[in-house]
């Protein structure tokens, strides 16, 4: 049982698998839909007059059971995360709060200290996005990896981004090439960056990285893994 005022960061990468979980939890606490309230970030970023739009509008609660959705809250700055926190230490009895975000690496501490996460599972029960986009195998053509990603989602595209760092990382360590390794790391690293703080286009960006790859004979994988899910 999730007390009340203990905000839910709900961790996804689909939308599917996010609204999934919500439905669920709307049924599970029986809320109305006059009770339910969906931010959606303004431009970039979930803003301060948004988070005390909320304040404001809690205040007005006589009563009933709400429902607080913030989609995106990993985009909020630290100054609204902030004002959120002065939400939270007011009383509300009657408010569930769940926050969307694709990461917590964004989110204050303070606020993770206080939040209930959960992580949705992926709707493939397991199949990782090198999986699906078959980049794993060894008869894989830079054409054909690079038609692979065509019109390939944002939120997809750093799942493909965070899957080929782990597997890079493990590859590192089956290897005696540990440059190329060692680059193409370095190069996925930098890929996530660009997508998530510089809004560069990510089917771009996903693209020079598999270039990369295969520049420094990374792609094709030439070297046999254990088996192990590569995002848990």
């Amino acid at each position: 049982m999730i007390p009340t005022m203990l905000p839910i960061l709900l961790i996804s990468r689909t939308n599917k698998a996010h609204e999934k979980f919500i439905d669920a939890f709307i049924k599970k606490h029986a809320i109305h839909p006059s009770g339910i309230v969906t931010i959606e970030k303004e431009k970039q970023s979930v803003s301060i007059e948004q988070i005390r739009d909320i304040q404001k509008m809690l205040s007005r609660n006589t009563g009933q059971i709400q429902l607080v959705v913030i989609h995106d809250f990993d985009t909020a700055r630290e100054e609204a995360q902030n004002a959120f926190l002065k939400t939270l230490e007011e009383k509300n009895d009657h408010t569930f709060f769940i926050l969307v975000v694709f990461s917590d690496t964004k989110i204050l501490p303070t606020i993770l200290s206080r939040a209930h996460i959960v992580r949705t599972e992926s709707e493939d029960q397991g199949v990782t996005m090198i999986q699906k986009l078959g980049l794993l195998k060894k008869t894989l053509s830079l054409e054909e990896s690079l038609g692979l990603t065509v019109h390939i989602t944002k939120e997809n595209a750093l799942a493909t981004v965070d899957e080929l760092m782990v597997y890079l990382n493990r590859a590192l360590l089956a290897t005696q090439d540990r440059k190329g390794f060692s680059k193409g790391f370095a190069q996925a690293i930098e890929t996530k960056k660009l997508i998530l703080e510089n809004n560069t286009n990510h089917e771009y960006s996903l693209d020079q990285l598999l270039i990369t790859l295969f520049h420094l004979g990374i792609l094709p994988t030439t070297i046999d893994l254990p088996e192990e899910k590569v995002i848990s």
